[in-house]
């Protein structure tokens, strides 16, 4: 009986078993602890020595307890046999009657996601000492100033050029307009190649936020 139940949890489990591992290769392990009998059912991509039909080593009381509100424990931080950090979840599979027959634990090695992270840290950051703009690259190029402008406004409307919407594009155009960047012979080509539509586009748009701001004149102090 056992043996059967144990057989059915492979069966079911192996398939979900490899999706996941598939999906990250060599980084993701596996395992399906079966509670009836205490015992490994399955181990894909084992990163320890234990195998099908080891002991589980669960203890069942604190298991009841871990999952006293859910039927998932974790994510929570385990350790490979090599010392890397792995990061955890664990879900409980009840039979029909609702009574736990097995947990299903997928163990994530962290240690290469890590060093990417550190690795993206430092190519994305940029120094004191070494940020500063030169000011003879920038100082009289108003693109610099369109880019910096449009890179402020995106932020402020927390949104990006390829999320923009009408109402952004006549907010931008609007602080464009407003640091005078419309006055300059060629503007307006280079302000549409930056927002990705058409001159006659830019020119519909400066007109309605320029129709906006004249229907709501700025308040002043009596």
């Amino acid at each position: 009986m056992f043996i059967g139940r144990m057989n059915d949890l492979v069966r079911i489990y192996q398939p979900v078993a490899c999706a996941i591992t598939a999906l990250i290769p060599g980084e993701v392990e596996v395992v399906v602890h079966d509670l009836t009998t205490g015992l490994v059912a399955l181990v894909e991509n084992a990163r320890t020595p234990r195998t099908a039909g080891d002991p589980s080593m669960i203890d069942l009381d604190a298991l009841e307890q871990d999952i006293a509100t859910g039927s998932m424990i974790g994510p929570y931080t385990k350790f490979d046999t090599d010392g890397a950090k792995m990061k955890s979840v664990s879900a409980l599979i009840m039979d029909i009657d609702k009574t736990p027959m097995a947990l299903l634990c997928i163990n994530l090695r962290v240690g290469a996601f890590d060093a990417a992270s550190a690795i993206l840290a430092q190519l994305t950051s940029i120094p004191d000492t070494t940020g500063q703009q030169p000011r003879s690259l920038i100082k009289n190029d108003w693109r610099e100033d369109v880019n910096a402008m449009l890179h402020g406004a995106l932020a402020k409307r927390k949104t990006s050029l390829a999320g923009c919407k009408k109402p952004d594009r006549i907010a931008i155009l609007t602080a464009f307009d407003e640091a005078g960047i419309f006055d300059i012979r060629g503007s307006s080509d280079y302000v549409a190649s930056v927002l990705n539509i058409s001159r006659a586009s830019v020119y519909e748009l400066l007109r309605l936020a320029r129709a906006t701001i004249d229907n709501n004149p700025p308040k002043t102090d009596n």
